[in-house]
């Protein structure tokens, strides 16, 4: 991950296995954070939720970031597989000090 020279801060979470032997992880991360082609930047030093899908070999299939566009920071709690090879996500948002819990995740 780049931040240009500034300090960053990633964490992985957890990660489940689809039926075709995908990795599918979750964590969050501050500052600049690139996945394959898909660059993620947090707002105003924020906490932000990831979740990226992997092929048994390493290469990226897709990423997406959750963001709370500077209100607050995103925090995944847990990931678990869903039918159809989804997953669910629990994860916890702070609103200017007041957390949100939700969940899903196609």
């Amino acid at each position: 991950s780049d931040n240009n020279n500034q300090p960053i801060a990633e964490a992985y979470l957890a990660g489940v296995i689809d039926s075709g032997g995908n990795l599918i992880t979750t964590g969050s991360f501050t500052g600049t954070n690139t996945f394959g082609s898909s660059t993620f930047v947090s707002a105003n030093g924020a906490y932000e939720t990831f979740v990226v899908k992997q092929t048994p070999t390493g290469s990226l299939i897709w990423a997406i970031s959750m963001t709370n566009n500077g209100q607050g920071g995103s925090y995944p709690q847990a990931l678990a597989s869903a039918p159809g090879d989804g997953v669910f996500l629990q994860l916890r948002e702070d609103f200017d000090g007041k957390a949100l819990n939700r969940g899903g995740f196609g």
